[in-house]
């Protein structure tokens, strides 16, 4: 029973670009290599069937089909097709890498647009004013005396006394008990008097 009905077949528009915003994947790559193989062994497969019918119909004086060199021929187009799906896998490689910049680019002029706005706020908004003191108290500050510095602390060194134990008394060391007194031995006399503190 046949189909008496006209075929018929929608036309749409060609878009390159839609091609690899919908299939970031590379499917698109593999349709050409697929379709690339398929033209390859179909030529190969016609060439065979065509010597095929040549070997069986020509004198057996010709030469048989060099496979070596067929051969030869298939692998140096499989290692094109390869370099191209690798040339190509290194350019969507790139091509993400460019996206993923140009979006941290967006994003760090939004932020400096934000801060820049700021910024202006800021700068247009008045200054707040400093409040004045009052008058008596800049004067009785003026006028308040300065205490002096007091005496440096003393102890007169007593029989049996040592650096040691007079650096324990008054909790100091001992090292800084000799460069309060300018000592550079460990000798004291009694009625010394040494520099105990500031």
């Amino acid at each position: 029973m046949e189909d008496d009905r006209p075929l018929t077949f929608r036309q749409e528009e060609w878009n390159p670009e839609e091609e690899y915003i919908e299939d970031p994947g590379g499917s698109n790559l593999l349709y050409w290599v697929g379709g690339a193989l398929l033209i390859v062994v179909a030529a190969v497969a016609f060439f065979l069937l065509g010597q095929k019918q040549a070997r069986v119909t020509a004198p057996l004086s010709e030469p048989a089909v060099d496979l070596a060199a067929l051969s030869a021929e298939v692998r140096s187009v499989r290692d094109r097709l390869a370099r191209q799906e690798a040339a190509f896998s290194e350019l969507s490689r790139r091509l993400e890498a460019m996206e993923n910049l140009s979006a941290q680019i967006l994003e760090g002029q939004r932020d400096l647009a934000e801060k820049v706005g700021d910024l202006a706020a800021r700068a247009a908004a008045p200054a707040p004013t400093p409040r004045a003191a009052a008058p008596e108290v800049k004067e009785a500050a003026k006028a308040a005396p300065k205490p002096a510095a007091a005496p440096p602390r003393t102890y007169t060194v007593q029989r049996g006394d040592t650096l040691y134990s007079i650096a324990k008394r008054h909790n100091l060391s001992v090292d800084r008990l000799k460069t309060l007194n300018n000592l550079q031995g460990n000798e004291i006399v009694p009625g010394q008097r040494l520099k105990v503190g500031e």
